[in-house]
């Protein structure tokens, strides 16, 4: 079956290479979504709720999906905490996940407000990576996280 629009139907001249008659062939283009979701973990001040008033607005964009962890270690920074990930480890650090607009702002300024520039990261107070994060509800979800760059 061909959806309309989609796939083109193409006549190949088989009995030019010796192989008998005309063959129809029907391509198929299927197109990938420009965008595909990204998801974020949160377990500090970037949660709604306790987000500043500086980044408050762009954490408002985010669409929440649900609690989980991950393992590791959440150390008291003062005044925001710092997690760094372990996955050896037993100690769960529990947090809610977002998904991420389609929009490379909001990156962005999660990036600035949480120090981290990826052309300098020994110079970054944290550190934006993907983890597996557990969900709550079953399962699992490839997520960033800030880990503190300790």
């Amino acid at each position: 079956m061909r959806l309309p629009g989609v796939g083109r139907s193409h006549s190949l001249p088989a009995e030019n290479q010796g192989y008998g008659p005309t063959v129809s062939i029907d391509l198929y283009v299927v197109q990938a979504p420009l965008f595909m979701s990204e998801f974020l973990f949160t377990y500090g001040t970037l949660r709604p709720g306790h987000a500043p008033e500086e980044i408050a607005p762009t954490v408002a964009k985010l669409r929440a999906v649900g609690n989980g962890f991950v393992y590791g270690t959440l150390y008291d920074l003062g005044a925001y905490p710092g997690a760094i990930l372990d996955p050896a480890s037993t100690r769960k650090i529990s947090g809610s996940v977002f998904e991420i607009p389609n929009d490379p702002s909001v990156l962005q300024q999660l990036d600035a407000y949480e120090e981290f520039d990826s052309s300098a990261l020994e110079e970054s107070l944290f550190v934006r990576t993907l983890c597996a994060v557990e969900l709550e509800s079953g399962g699992m979800l490839q997520c960033w996280i800030y880990v503190y760059n300790a």
